[in-house]
């Protein structure tokens, strides 16, 4: 076998290199037969982690407490979405005089600016149906208003609810609250346009019909908001910006309609 001595000179250090063709260089240290396995086992862990550490990062993989962390994730989701509606409970200290009951319809309108005299809580609740008003009845006599205004129904229809198990939660809705020693207000349940559901507003003529019969038999004050925004059926294209919802000047006129009321003294002791 023939070796080659290679002298290779850096600074004032000198190593000597051996090596035979074919053989790689001896640099005269010992080599180690573990160090190629352990560098690539600490690639593979390195690559491994950064994987793992980015999986996290975007949600793919999950820690063991992740089912705790994803529980209480969504709780704060749910107050912070509910936030709107349990602060108007926290508006104000002491007795509210008159809480607008209803849906989206009722909350988008400034009760408060409308009515700057009168401690008014708005509990319109956009989405809500007959059903849901049930539901949050019990926080509404809670709060002892003197007067509540009600308002529900198109998205019951648009739901295809029974028309007379909408009346039905309406009726209930307004005994229960007289029950309280809370005066209710019942209001027309407001047309559409016919663009957005021709269909829908026979229902509604249907209902209102009955709520002014029934509230006429029980002694119940029914209020008719129709006859000041639609015509032949149907919402008023001026009065709404999609169809269903209303603007600024209707919210004006539906407090013309209902101030006589909500100005009345309180009656009794």
């Amino acid at each position: 076998m023939i070796f080659r001595v290679r002298a290779t000179r850096l600074a004032t250090i000198k190593r000597v290199t051996i090596a035979a063709p074919g053989m790689k260089p001896y640099s005269g240290q010992p080599q180690r037969e573990e160090d190629g396995p352990m560098k690539k086992a600490l690639l593979v862990g390195s690559i491994a982690v950064v994987i793992f550490v980015y999986g996290v990062a975007v949600g793919y993989y999950q820690f063991p407490p992740f089912n705790i962390m994803r529980i209480a994730k969504q709780q704060l989701r749910l107050e912070e979405a509910l936030e709107p509606w349990l602060g108007s409970f926290r508006w104000r200290e002491g007795p509210i005089d008159v809480a607008m009951l209803g849906d989206s319809i009722t909350a988008e309108g400034g009760w408060a600016e409308l009515f700057p005299e009168i401690k008014i809580l708005n509990l319109g609740l956009a989405g809500d149906t007959s059903a849901g008003l049930l539901n949050r009845l019990g926080d509404v006599v809670d709060r002892k208003p003197r007067m509540v205004f009600l308002m529900i129904g198109v998205n019951d229809f648009l739901m295809d609810i029974p028309l007379e198990l909408v009346a039905a939660h309406i009726q209930f809705i307004a005994s229960r609250l007289a029950e309280n020693g809370i005066l209710p207000v019942v209001q027309s349940t407001l047309y559409v346009s016919n663009d957005v559901g021709k269909e829908i507003n026979g229902r509604i003529k249907a209902l209102n019909s009955l709520l002014r019969e029934w509230c006429t038999e029980k002694a119940i004050i029914y209020v008719d908001l129709n006859n000041a925004l639609s015509v032949n059926d149907a919402l008023l294209s001026r009065f709404s910006y999609d169809g269903r919802h209303l603007n600024g000047e209707a919210y004006v006129v539906w407090r013309e309609v209902i101030k006589d009321y909500v100005q009345r003294p309180p009656l009794g002791p």
